[in-house]
């Protein structure tokens, strides 16, 4: 299991929602570019959010918005090989 795998898994316990390991995968893939300072940010939120809405997670922007930009800030500073 990748790093950025474990960095995900953990902004989502700390916001209390889940995602499957296909999906993590593919939000893995959206925010490479993001962590690389090429972008790609608001793709993966908008990607989440529909998850999260799907899965009537209560303010579905707002908790991927945090998710997302908990593990962009976590792997520029850690890393995420």
């Amino acid at each position: 299991m990748s790093r950025m795998t474990h960095v995900i898994r953990r902004a989502l316990i700390r916001n209390g929602v889940s995602l499957d390991p296909f999906t993590i995968m593919e939000v893995e893939t959206l925010l490479a570019p993001a962590i690389r300072g090429q972008g790609g940010v608001e793709a993966a939120v908008e990607y989440v959010k529909t998850i999260f809405a799907k899965s009537y997670v209560d303010n579905p922007e707002d908790v991927a918005r945090r998710v997302i930009e908990e593990v962009v800030e976590t792997c520029r500073r850690e890393g995420c090989d």
